[in-house]
């Protein structure tokens, strides 16, 4: 009788209790995130380019007056950030959707998972919006000297740092444990500094067609290389420093 209530105190005491820990494992905090960026990847695939250029600026060709040319310059630039904008947008919502679904419905906690995870999404939505104005800022004032590869990273790095960041912080919130903050901005803010160095470096040995010089690749195998590399490296770094922590309790 003793021994038997011995080892049901052990198996209480050995069970995560949540406080401080993540109770997604890294390999389902991967799976869940890859899920998560097939599933951004092809929303953005069939959803046409949202902001468009100006229809007056559409017929403009290179034999227009200067004057237009620049007005056209100006608004595709815009119109390119504009679009990035809503593409890491997505991505982020969908990431951090998942992610904090996941990890309530682990918890058996349904309720948590609907309203955490659009918390979760939304929040990491609006703060990819200001990642990528970091990064078209970088971009735009950053000069490496021809270092294309350098620069891309750099870029990459603050777009994904950031959302990672920002999936991170929303996640620790939905949870209402503060003690979890470090870790799930840790692990989400190293998960995209990861995959922009992965990316590009990936891109470059063995799909040199691809171009990364944009904020976001254009639609097709770039861009579902870097929705994979963004989702599935903050995915499981994440859960992997998280789940370590709460191991480290156990």
């Amino acid at each position: 009788m003793n021994e038997t209530l011995g080892e049901e105190a052990t198996a209480v005491v050995s069970q995560p209790s949540g406080e401080r820990s993540l109770v997604i494992a890294p390999w389902q905090g991967l799976l869940v995130a890859l899920l998560a960026g097939l599933a951004a990847w092809g929303a953005l695939q069939l959803i046409p380019s949202v902001f468009q250029l100006p229809e007056e600026l559409r017929a403009v060709t290179g034999n227009a007056p200067a004057e237009q040319l620049s007005r056209l310059h100006a608004a595709t630039a815009t119109t390119q950030t504009r679009n990035a904008m809503f593409s890491v947008a997505v991505l982020a919502f969908a990431l951090g959707l998942s992610l904090a679904a996941a990890e309530q419905l682990l918890r058996r906690n349904l309720l948590g998972a609907v309203l955490g995870g659009l918390f979760v999404g939304l929040v990491a939505g609006l703060i990819a919006v200001g990642a990528v104005a970091v990064g078209n800022a970088l971009q735009s004032s950053l000069d490496f000297e021809n270092k294309r590869l350098l620069k891309t990273m750099v870029v990459q790095g603050a777009i994904l740092g950031v959302m990672g960041a920002g999936i991170g912080l929303a996640l620790a919130l939905s949870l209402l444990r503060p003690r979890l903050l470090v870790s799930c901005i840790v692990g989400c803010l190293l998960g995209g500094m990861l995959a922009a160095l992965a990316f590009p470096l990936t891109a470059g040995v063995f799909f040199p067609d691809v171009n990364t010089d944009f904020l976001v690749p254009e639609p097709g195998l770039g861009r579902l290389l870097w929705a994979a590399f963004a989702s599935g490296l903050i995915g499981v770094t994440v859960a992997g420093l998280g789940h370590r922590k709460q191991d480290a309790k156990a």
